[in-house]
């Protein structure tokens, strides 16, 4: 129960055609209660993608604070960012290529610096990105010469892999003879 204030409570009593009346009045003086946060759901997105921005104050409950009146502050995440503005907590990863998860935790404080805390996980898979070929560079031989070897793993890129894992393959050579080894 969370009630506070005056209560008068009127006492009667008779006895042999007498009667008599009192009152007492109980006075029930107001404290600050603890806020109550909970339910923030954690969230997993595929790499490259955003986070649900979080409406704080629908995992917020306190008998005597509005919602509004609730300071919100977090901890616990090293390479996501968290900004909270106007109570919405927005949740990023560090760039489109990271992948991996970790938790955060949302603290509503009162006025009267009573706190609640929840956590929450958020995570990011993995996604298989593609290799970025780029610059093989041009070459003209005169009739009957050789082409120079040409290191393909020097113009390739790839956030998700290394350049071994990578399989080579080509395609428009009608008149040219093409061979892939050691790369």
């Amino acid at each position: 129960m969370d009630w506070f204030g005056d209560y008068h409570l009127p006492s009667n009593r008779s006895r042999h055609s007498v009667y008599d009346e009192d009152a007492a009045t109980f006075t029930v003086t107001a404290v600050n209660d603890t806020p109550v946060v909970s339910d923030i759901p954690d969230q997993t997105i595929p790499e490259g993608s955003s986070f649900t921005t979080i409406n704080l104050d629908d995992y917020v409950s306190d008998v005597d604070h509005a919602d509004s009146d609730m300071v919100w502050t977090y901890s616990g995440n090293t390479e996501l960012t968290v900004d909270i503005t106007d109570r919405v907590a927005t949740i990023n990863p560090p760039d489109a290529d990271w992948s991996g998860s970790e938790s955060i935790t949302f603290r509503a404080t009162d006025p009267g610096s009573l706190y609640d805390e929840d956590g929450a996980t958020f995570t990011v898979t993995a996604v298989n990105d593609t290799p970025v070929v780029s610059d093989i560079p041009d070459e003209t031989i005169p009739e009957g010469s050789s082409f120079a070897t040409i290191n393909l793993d020097d113009y390739v890129s790839d956030v998700d892999h290394a350049d071994s894992e990578l399989v080579w393959s080509y395609s428009g050579n009608t008149e040219l003879t093409v061979d892939i080894t050691n790369r």
